[in-house]
């Protein structure tokens, strides 16, 4: 029996009366990338880093005394769900230096027998290169900064509109004293001129 490859608690294997592997083996990589524009000419490149590898296969279950096919694809969902990085080997070496999360589980052309059983199934596997722990992106820090901002903005909005009324009302009180003053001296003036011409 000859071993072709593994992931997880699964293994690939062929021999005369044994026959668990796959096909369609693809992988797929990329260089991460930023065009910036230059005025009358091509963009220069900008190099961020190499992208997250990928890849997919394609296993065809056929039910056989060593095979339970519904037992199969159970067992890849549940390698899926438990959300664990593994080796993914090929040949007897890794794909990777980093390991592999299985990221999706996609079943089709399946047969079943007129008792229910499967008889066949085919099961598309993706995994995706896993290098370490990401973080989740804190949203409230900067909803609060938002806010915060709003809220400054408001008080500053209601302290100018309090100035300008303040304002006003100081005018009018200047406007009013002046013209009080103004007519104070009109009469002393007339009656100034009374006097004098009679």
């Amino acid at each position: 029996m000859s071993t072709i490859g593994s992931f997880a608690s699964k293994v690939f294997k062929v021999s005369s009366n044994y026959l668990y592997t796959f096909d369609e083996f693809g992988i797929s990589g990329e260089l991460k990338i930023d065009e910036q524009e230059v005025d009358g000419s091509k963009p220069s490149t900008y190099i961020k880093g190499s992208g997250l590898d990928k890849v997919s296969l394609n296993i065809l279950l056929i039910k056989q005394n060593y095979i339970n096919v519904r037992k199969e694809i159970e067992d890849w969902f549940k390698i899926r769900d438990a959300k664990i990085p593994n080796h993914l080997i090929i040949g007897n070496k890794n794909m990777s230096t980093y390991k592999f999360l299985l990221t999706n589980v996609d079943v089709s052309d399946t047969k079943i027998g007129p008792d229910g059983e499967f008889i066949k199934a085919k099961v598309q596997l993706q995994f995706s290169e896993y290098v370490r722990a990401g973080k989740k992106e804190d949203n409230s820090t900067s909803s609060s900064s938002n806010t915060s901002k709003s809220n400054s903005s408001k008080s500053n909005a209601g302290t100018s509109k309090t100035s300008k009324k303040t304002k006003k009302k100081s005018s009018s009180k200047k406007n009013s004293s002046t013209s009080k003053k103004k007519n104070s001296s009109n009469s002393k003036l007339d009656a100034l001129e009374k006097e004098l011409y009679g």
